[in-house]
């Protein structure tokens, strides 16, 4: 009886090591992965894909974007306007990164893929996580003064 408690806590944990899904989707600054957040069922209700796997098909359908090539032209609006990027990870059965994909563009083009409410929820969780990661510092309080 107790080797069948055992077997059933076991199989237990082994199942929740597997990953939910084949994919891990994350939303980060352009070739940044410290920034990196992860992308999960709560960020995917706010779009039109039913899960991680509708992402993926839909980036992969996409044309990929042509690599900026280094010229002399000074910067244009474009070259400035805020960037984001949204990597796909396909897993293994353990959970470990198979292939990687990256895809960034202009937060204005993300919201006109992905729509307004995903990226403003992205962006949103996105603004926390870099606050935990770059806090205000302290600023001492001059002696006598108001607390």
């Amino acid at each position: 009886m107790r080797s069948l408690a055992l077997l059933l806590a076991l199989s237990g944990i082994a199942s929740a090591e597997a990953p939910e899904s084949p994919y891990r989707l994350t939303w980060s600054f352009p070739d940044d992965d410290l920034s990196a957040i992860e992308i999960d069922r709560g960020d995917l209700s706010k779009s039109r894909f039913e899960g991680a796997f509708a992402l993926a098909r839909y980036l992969e359908s996409l044309p990929k974007p042509k690599k900026a090539k280094k010229s002399a032209k000074p910067a244009t609006a474009a070259d400035l306007a805020p960037q984001r990027e949204l990597r796909i990870e396909q897993l293994d059965g353990s959970g470990k990164s198979r292939t990687s994909l990256r895809y960034a563009a202009p937060l204005a083009e993300w919201r006109r893929r992905l729509g307004e409410a995903m990226v403003e929820r992205l962006e949103d969780e996105f603004d926390a996580h870099l606050r935990m990661l770059l806090p205000r510092k302290n600023v001492p309080r001059p002696l006598g003064g108001p607390t």
